[in-house]
């Protein structure tokens, strides 16, 4: 008592509640943090959990195993498709109602039936190329199939599939052979002015 009297006296009774209360305050705080438990976050444990469960030994290891067999799998994938694709190709299979076609694979064209195929080209351009006219003078040209031509120009066909070179143009025919495939002059083939032009102008020989 004698303390609080010599405090009263020394400072104002306003000055030592505040410092009173402040120091109140400060200690109930104190206390309420040291006993009162801080909440746990509903979130933190929820993720905590699913790690626990995803990063189990048990898991890593499956998913390691799993990673391998991937790897595995890729490795071979580009192995067989590096290959020939005659060695890993499968013949394809037709479905039908009673029964199962197979269907064999395009069998790639030897030298021999490529030549085939080129002399066959140049049998279809000389039936289907006509020869309607030729104009000779300082420059000889032919209307073949309507259009203007002249020696060393190619006429495309089938949608550029087969080019034929003009060789050779005289008063009544044309000398054409495959422009990219012609072997000493075996592609080489000669149209001649239709005969419905020649009994046009009076020739019926």
């Amino acid at each position: 008592m004698q303390f609080l009297k010599c405090l009263v006296q020394r400072y104002d009774a306003a000055t030592l509640f505040v410092v009173a209360a402040t120091a109140v305050v400060a200690l109930e705080l104190s206390v309420m943090r040291i006993l009162v438990p801080a909440p746990a976050n509903g979130d933190d444990v929820m993720s905590g959990t699913l790690m626990a469960q995803i990063c189990s030994p048990a898991n890593l290891e499956k998913s390691s195993e799993s990673l391998d067999v991937w790897e595995r799998d890729t490795e071979r994938y580009i192995e067989r498709f590096t290959l020939n694709p005659e060695k890993w190709q499968k013949e394809l299979l037709s479905m039908h109602a009673f029964n199962v076609v197979e269907i064999k694979n395009e069998v790639i064209l030897s030298s021999t039936d490529s030549r085939k195929e080129h002399l066959l080209a140049a049998d279809y351009a000389a039936e289907n190329l006509e020869l309607q006219s030729v104009m000779t003078g300082r420059t000889t040209l032919a209307n073949i199939n309507g259009n203007i031509y002249r020696e060393g120009e190619t006429i495309s066909m089938r949608g550029g599939e087969i080019l034929m070179r003009i060789v050779e143009l005289g008063s009544t025919y044309a000398v054409l052979e495959h422009a990219e495939h012609d072997v000493d002059g075996d592609t080489r083939r000669t149209i001649h002015i239709a005969d419905n032009m020649r009994l046009a102008n009076g020739n019926r020989q």
